[in-house]
């Protein structure tokens, strides 16, 4: 058993960021365990002794089939956030161009290689689509977007109790700033050619069509699964 509150879901280059951040200032940092940086990393699902008694909420790059084990009757409410697609690969690509991590010498030139063709890889194709395979929005007590973030999150600590926009005098989404956004490549950020982005598209028509999906869900409340065949 387990006193945990919130799982989010943290699909890279999604704002996860400024939502650990706002969790952190919730709950106190002592009773959020970020995986990757206060656990080990895992291939499969996330061991039970990992969330100690004081753990509230659990936050981190793992999928959905990783940790819906920690369900606990519907006592515990998943979260997500989505991204447009096309600007979710370009950051992403950009992000791994920027990162200072000591990678192996084939990563290290492989930071040389262009936009698509590292885009072209499996690895990173249709990663949100990875990330929540198996599970329906019904799953999810809130899937947002990036970009209506700030809206988002407002809606789901309200929804949680945490507190109300016209009540945070904590400032606890006032300081949902993006504290991850790439600061090294600005111009190439906004110079993708049209043509690329719609070859990223294509690439990824699986994300493509869950964002779509989700956005439209949001609009009218619909849940459904997210393997579902969207029309084209």
């Amino acid at each position: 058993m387990h006193n945990l509150e919130v799982v989010a879901v943290h699909i890279p280059k999604t704002a996860g960021s400024a939502l650990i951040g706002i969790l952190v200032r919730v709950y106190g940092r002592g009773a959020v365990l970020i995986y990757g940086r206060d656990t080990p990393l895992t291939d499969g699902p996330l061991p039970l002794d990992w969330i100690k008694p004081q753990i509230r909420a659990l936050v981190g790059h793992f999928r959905f089939d990783q940790v819906r084990h920690l369900e606990n009757g519907g006592g515990v409410s998943f979260v997500s956030f989505l991204r447009d697609p096309i600007e979710r690969c370009i950051s992403n690509f950009y992000h791994f161009k920027s990162e200072k991590e000591d990678f192996s010498r084939l990563q290290r030139l492989r930071r040389y290689e262009p936009l698509l063709l590292h885009m072209m890889l499996p690895r990173y194709r249709n990663v949100m689509s990875r990330y929540l395979a198996g599970s329906t929005e019904s799953d999810f007590f809130r899937l947002g977007t990036a970009e209506t973030f700030e809206d988002d999150v407002i809606e789901l600590g309200t929804a949680l109790g945490w507190r109300t926009a016209e009540d945070d005098s904590q400032g606890i989404y006032g300081q949902s700033e993006r504290v991850n956004e790439n600061t090294r490549y600005p111009q190439e950020l906004r110079s993708v050619s049209r043509s690329t982005r719609k070859l990223l598209g294509w690439l990824n028509a699986e994300d493509v069509r869950l964002f779509r999906k989700v956005s439209a869900t949001r609009h009218t409340g619909t849940p459904g699964s997210h393997n579902e065949e969207a029309e084209s």
